[in-house]
This record gives C-alpha cells, sequence and structure tokens, in this order.
C-alpha cells in the first residue's frame, strides 16, 4: 500500500529519572539594616543554613561573597579548622565563632563585629560540593542617622527649604503640601547634594509654592519634609502647619500663625499610633489638624509664631 506498516511493542517500558539536589541552601539569614554606631561593641551574624547529603561532607566548600565575585571568607570542613577571612573582612569577621557544634556547619556562619558604613551591600552564600552547589543573596545596610534633625523653613519668597545633615547613605528626601482634607500636592525641588570627610551626606532641598490656588482649600496648610533611608525603617518627618483661621487657637486675633513641629522619627509616631489609630506615621496627608496640634503640644517644645503676611495671602 502507500503507508508502511506500524510496528507494534507488546512490552514498554517507561523509566522515570528523579533529579534532586544533593545540597541545598534552606536559608539565609542577613539583617536588613544595622544602624552605625562609632564605638567598637557593634555585632551581627550573618547564617547559611544548608542541607547536604553525608558523603558530600569531605568535598564541601562554603564561601560568602561582598558585592563581588571575591569570596570574603571561605571554609572547608575537611581541614577541620575554622574558615579564613580576606581582604578587608579580616578586621570584622570573628573566626572563633560556631554558630552549631555539628561538623559539617560549625563555621557557616559569619559573626561581624567593629561594623561600619562599608559594610553595606550584597552578602551572597554559596554551598558547594560533590552533589552541586547552591547560592543565595540579601541586602544588608548599614546607615548612620542624621547628625542634624531635619530642618523646615518657610520664607518670605514663598519657598520652602529642607535640609538634613551627616546621614549615610544617601536618603530619599520629598517636600509636599497637604491639608485637612487629604490631598497632596508634590513640588518640583532642587537638590544640593555634598559628603563630608567620612562620606556622610548632607542634602538640602528648595522648592516654590507661589500661586498654588489649591491652597485656597487648605486649612491649616502644612508643609511637610519626609527623609527617608532606602532599605531600612529610617524615616524623618518635619512639618509647619499655617493657619488662616484664628479659630483653631481659641484666640480673638486676627492673625495668621505658623506652628513649628518637631522632628519626629518613624518609632515616635508609631508610639502615638498606639495610643490613637487616627495617626497613621506613613501618611501624614491623612493627620487631622487636631491631632496634629495635640501631637507637637505634648513634646513641650511648641513654638508659636506670627506668619509673614504675603504667606496667608498667596
Amino acid at each position: 500500500g502507500l503507508f508502511a506498516p506500524i510496528p507494534t511493542f507488546k512490552n514498554v517500558f517507561v523509566h522515570y529519572v528523579y533529579v534532586y539536589a544533593r545540597i541545598e541552601i534552606e536559608e539565609l539569614i542577613v539583617p536588613e539594616s544595622i544602624q552605625y554606631t562609632d564605638d567598637d561593641s557593634s555585632e551581627t551574624i550573618l547564617d547559611c543554613n544548608y542541607i547536604i547529603e553525608e558523603e558530600d561532607i569531605n568535598e564541601l566548600e562554603v564561601k560568602w561573597y561582598h558585592n563581588s565575585d571575591t569570596p570574603i571568607y571561605e571554609w572547608i570542613p575537611s581541614t577541620n579548622k575554622s574558615g579564613e577571612a580576606r581582604g578587608a573582612f579580616k578586621s570584622h569577621v570573628d573566626l572563633t565563632y560556631k554558630i552549631t557544634e555539628d561538623k559539617s556547619t560549625m563555621y557557616r556562619a559569619l559573626k561581624l563585629r567593629n561594623i561600619t558604613t562599608d559594610l553595606t551591600g550584597n552578602y551572597t552564600c554559596k554551598v558547594s560540593g560533590f552533589g552541586g552547589e547552591d547560592l543565595k543573596m540579601k541586602q544588608m545596610v548599614v546607615y548612620s542617622p542624621a547628625k542634624s534633625g531635619v530642618e523646615l523653613m518657610v520664607t518670605e519668597a514663598n519657598e520652602i527649604i529642607c535640609s538634613v545633615e551627616g546621614i549615610f547613605p544617601k536618603p530619599d528626601m520629598e517636600i509636599f503640601i497637604t491639608g485637612n482634607n487629604a490631598t497632596r500636592i508634590d513640588l518640583d525641588t532642587i537638590t544640593e547634594l555634598d559628603t563630608d570627610e567620612f562620606g556622610f551626606y548632607n542634602i538640602t532641598k528648595h522648592a516654590l509654592f507661589e500661586n498654588l490656588t489649591e491652597l485656597n482649600d487648605f486649612n491649616p496648610v502644612i508643609f511637610v519634609c519626609r527623609v527617608d533611608i532606602p532599605g531600612t525603617n529610617y524615616s524623618l518627618v518635619d512639618f509647619i502647619k499655617h493657619y488662616t483661621e484664628v479659630e483653631a487657637f481659641a484666640s480673638n486675633e486676627e492673625e495668621d500663625y505658623f506652628i513649628y513641629g518637631l522632628n519626629s522619627t518613624e518609632e515616635t509616631f508609631n508610639m502615638t499610633t498606639t495610643e490613637n489609630s487616627a495617626i497613621d506615621p506613613n501618611v501624614p496627608t491623612r493627620y487631622s489638624s487636631t491631632l496634629l496640634l495635640i501631637l507637637i503640644m505634648s513634646s513641650g517644645n511648641t513654638i508659636l509664631k506670627k506668619s509673614f503676611k504675603n504667606l496667608a495671602e498667596s
């Protein structure tokens, strides 16, 4: 015919091959952020928790990397010795530290001491042996809080100036205007940035807010500057409240006023949140004027000043 006969098989055997990793990193433990201190007491532990087969112990190697493909630490269990630190990490790694008493895992972890800001970066743990290899990476940020709090001011020229000094790493800074109706106006800014002799950042931002018709609906007008360090929970917020209604102070004087808020960390706001859930530490635009006034005055450092007339007219 036109077609060749189709062969038939009486017995067909199908073999499934199961492939599994004999070396696997179950968990890489690296702190997301650590606050820098200028003493020698700071320390932290980076751990690389892995599983291996018994026959892989003799070929096992554990290596740690920091921002490059050059190891900063290496441990070979078959040598019956502790690990070896390399380069700048020789002064930071405690080679006597044991995370377990098991001969295949005891020196797998890094105990870092004398922590400085240059230890910020990506940490990779690589575990290899006869049965293959595995690696994982996580970032750690060593940050330094601002040496000065956030300084926020509003000038007679309708300019908002926000600055912070001696902070690391480079922070995110934003300036915006809001009011009781939760509307937020983001402003275009000009940034001045430099570093001091230690590599810490000084940053100042300028923004103009003239001819903003939206401000007519705000009472009070709240000028806000927020500073965040990426990769951490560190946050600073400063604000100035501009009242155009004297009823807010139960006063008969026909004047406008500014309330100047203190520098506040996110933790400060969180403590306030436990007392009054209406205050959201992450969204300053949601603060009611009453709650903000209570928050500022409870600090005992409220400064009440008469404002510039032209600010009320802008």
